[in-house]
């Protein structure tokens, strides 16, 4: 089942771990592990500022793709994440380590992947990964990631059969699924009666081939 995936960086100029081409190495590691993983990439605009955010965040609401990885290469603060977080898309937020040790941090985007995770404009499902950009890095969570996706795929297109309904008392059964799922209710009654309604030959045959 092969999946659509929108890869958007986040890189503040400010930061000199934003001058180092890291986005890049980024969508080249998705690159790679499109085949492998059986998705399609599709790659957005680097996000610099907020009205960037704005313009990406009305590209992926049109998109609507399985899938948004927000790569965050560098710190972005909260009116530079909002627009993409309060997206009603899974989200994919990988934040890379930093590309040296020793100095001021010229990345700092762990600190901002704390911070997109604690913002109460983030709309769940979210998943998380640290880590360099090369596969990795990232294959894992990601990969991980398109497996619950596809499942959730077949779940929205389900056909499901719920015979007899819940049984008295079992209020917290009564709930239908909210996957989109069709779900179609048969009574007890309307069973019996199609058990009736078998000839016995078909029965006998059924029941030959467990022999």
């Amino acid at each position: 089942m092969r999946l659509e995936v929108v890869f958007i960086p986040v890189v503040r100029p400010l930061f000199r771990g934003g001058r180092l081409g890291l986005e890049a190495r980024m969508a080249t590691t998705l690159g790679e592990l499109e085949k492998p993983l059986g998705f399609r990439l599709v790659l957005g605009e680097a996000v610099v500022d907020r009205e960037g955010a704005l313009r990406m965040a009305q590209w992926v609401a049109g998109a609507q793709p399985d899938l948004l990885v927000l790569g965050l290469v560098t710190f972005a603060t909260g009116e530079t994440l909002e627009p993409l977080l309060s997206l009603p898309v899974p989200k994919l937020l990988w934040a890379l380590p930093e590309a040296w040790e020793g100095g001021p941090l010229p990345q700092n985007a762990l600190c901002g992947l704390n911070l997109a995770l604690s913002l109460p404009s983030l709309q769940p499902p979210a998943k998380w990964a640290y880590g360099p950009p090369h596969g990795e890095g990232l294959g894992p969570a990601l990969e991980a990631t398109l497996k619950a996706l596809r499942g959730l795929r077949v779940l929205r297109s389900a056909r499901l059969l719920w015979i007899g309904g819940p049984a008295p008392g079992f209020t917290a059964f009564v709930e239908l699924p909210r996957t989109g799922a069709r779900v179609e209710e048969v009574s007890l009654e309307d069973l019996f009666l199609a058990f009736d309604l078998v000839p016995e030959r078909e029965v006998a045959e059924a029941l030959g081939l467990w022999d």
